[in-house]
């Protein structure tokens, strides 16, 4: 949706994510808090990712959601568990919403 805001495209009425991954970079501190209670996603694995996406890692800022700028998005429900590592990222893009 950033994109599409970025390029002046039209945007939907609304929008559902559910645990979406806004932040390429892995910053967020869940990454090594809650490392024991989040066993399917790993750091290496999620690294492994970013790369596979983007082919280069240090792109990983621009095209995180977490670092749009997100006015003039639609209204937006973000889902997420309490215990999944990339949760600190949706906290961090409500706040920035």
């Amino acid at each position: 949706m950033a994109a599409l805001s970025a390029a002046d495209e039209p945007m939907p009425a609304a929008a559902l994510l559910f645990s979406p991954w806004v932040d390429l970079t892995l910053s967020g501190d869940s990454m090594t808090v809650r490392a024991e209670a989040d066993f399917i996603v790993n750091r290496t694995a999620l690294e492994r990712r970013v790369r596979d996406y983007l082919g280069d890692a240090t792109a990983a800022e621009q095209h995180s959601p977490l670092f749009a700028g997100l006015h003039g998005l639609p209204p937006t429900l973000i889902q997420v568990g309490r215990i999944t590592k990339t949760i600190t990222q949706r906290r961090s893009m409500t706040v920035a919403s």
